[in-house]
């Protein structure tokens, strides 16, 4: 959602009817309460007594952190022409046949 932020969103007002960041902001605000609150009482993590050694999820988030920064940096390529929408005539078809 950072990436679909800043680089669709950007500039425009926070509003979504404008074309805004409003539900990409809300969307990662979800998302960061989900996992800053860890796995709770009832959880699959619980039942199946997994966890995650601390290196491995220092790795995943310095990893997607720069991965984002990439993307950011990188330009942006222009959209290619919209190809014509106009249908030969009849005539123009035996003609070139």
């Amino acid at each position: 959602m950072t990436m679909a932020t800043a680089t669709v969103h950007w500039g425009k007002p926070i509003w979504v009817a404008a074309g805004g960041a409003e539900l990409p902001m809300v969307y990662m605000a979800s998302a960061l309460s989900v996992a800053l609150s860890g796995p709770g009482r009832y959880s699959l993590d619980r039942l199946l007594r997994l966890r995650l050694p601390w290196s491995l999820v220092v790795l995943a988030t310095s990893a997607t952190a720069m991965g984002i920064a990439l993307g950011l940096t990188q330009p942006t390529l222009p959209l290619p022409a919209p190809a014509s929408q106009e249908q030969p005539s009849a005539q123009e078809k035996t003609a070139t046949a």
